[in-house]
C-alpha cells in the first residue's frame, strides 16, 4: 500500500485539512475536471513526476509542442502505451486527459 497524505487547505485564514488515502501500486488514478480546475497543479504537488501521465506531455515528447493537436493519435498511443506499461510492473499511475475522460465515459456508457 502506497500512503498519500494530502495537506488540502481550504482559505487562506482557514486551518488546513488533512486527508491521508491508502493507494494500492497498481493502481490508475484519474483526475478529471475542467481546464484550469488544478489538475496540474495537485498532481505535481502529491504524486512523483513519475507517477504522473499527462497527454499534453506526451504531445510535447514528440512534437516539442504541449498543445499540438496533429500529433494527437501519436500522442494518445504513447499515453496508453506507457499507462499500460506502468500498470504491468505494478506501478502507481496518475493520469489527467480531456479527451481520455470523454473516451473513458463512452466506453462505460455503451
Amino acid at each position: 500500500m502506497i500512503e498519500k497524505i494530502f495537506n488540502i487547505f481550504k482559505r487562506k485564514n482557514e486551518q488546513k485539512e488533512t486527508l491521508k488515502i491508502k493507494i494500492n501500486p497498481r493502481t490508475l488514478v484519474v483526475l478529471c475536471g475542467v481546464a484550469g480546475s488544478g489538475k496540474s497543479t495537485f498532481a505535481k504537488k502529491f504524486f512523483k513526476r513519475t507517477q504522473i501521465v499527462s497527454s499534453d506531455h506526451c504531445r510535447a515528447l514528440i512534437s516539442d509542442n504541449p498543445a499540438n493537436q496533429a500529433v494527437s493519435k501519436h500522442a494518445f498511443d504513447l499515453f496508453y502505451f506507457i499507462i499500460e506499461k506502468r500498470l504491468l510492473v505494478r506501478r502507481l499511475s496518475l493520469v489527467f486527459s480531456y479527451l481520455f475522460l470523454c473516451k473513458f465515459q463512452a466506453g462505460y456508457q455503451k
